[in-house]
């Protein structure tokens, strides 16, 4: 898992638009396909979505994750 491995220590409410770049900009490193990144990133904002619906993080955090651009074909 890509955000455990980089931020497993850090709060998750300390995790933000910049932190998921940072976790983007690892999987794009692997090599994978700008479909299979965007689907982990897309995961892994379902993931935050469902720490909210638990009270585990605070809203907030979940929607500045969900503002965070897709790789758009020809783009990126």
């Amino acid at each position: 898992n890509y955000v455990l491995a980089l931020y497993g220590e850090s709060p998750a409410s300390e995790f933000g638009p910049d932190q998921l770049r940072a976790v983007r900009k690892a999987i794009i490193d692997r090599g994978l396909s700008r479909g299979t990144i965007n689907a982990y990133q897309s995961r892994i904002v379902q993931m935050f979505g469902w720490a909210v619906g638990k009270k585990l993080v605070p809203g907030d955090t979940w929607l500045s994750l969900k503002q965070v651009e897709r790789l758009e074909r020809g783009k990126t």
